[in-house]
C-alpha cells in the first residue's frame, strides 16, 4: 500500500505542476497546452484525495501491524 501511495502521489504532483505551468505561465509551447482547466484541476484534486486516503490506510495498516506484534 505505501508503494501505491508513492506512485499515485508522484503522478498527481507531476500533473499538478503541469497544470500550473500550462495555466499560469507561458513556459509551455502552445501545442502542449490545453483548455478546460477546471476539469483537469478537479481531476487532480480527486487524485489528491486518493493519495490522502492511501496515506491514511498505509498508516493504519502499519500501525495496527506493529501494535499486534507487541
Amino acid at each position: 500500500m505505501p508503494m501505491a501511495h508513492a506512485t499515485v502521489g508522484t503522478i498527481t504532483a507531476i500533473a499538478a505542476v503541469y497544470i500550473l505551468l500550462a495555466a499560469g505561465t507561458g513556459l509551455l509551447p502552445e501545442k502542449f497546452g490545453f483548455a478546460k482547466f477546471v476539469l483537469w484541476m478537479r481531476r487532480v484534486q480527486g487524485l489528491w484525495w486518493v493519495v490522502l486516503l492511501l496515506a491514511f490506510a498505509s498508516y493504519v495498516r502499519l500501525s495496527i501491524r506493529d501494535l499486534l506484534r507487541k
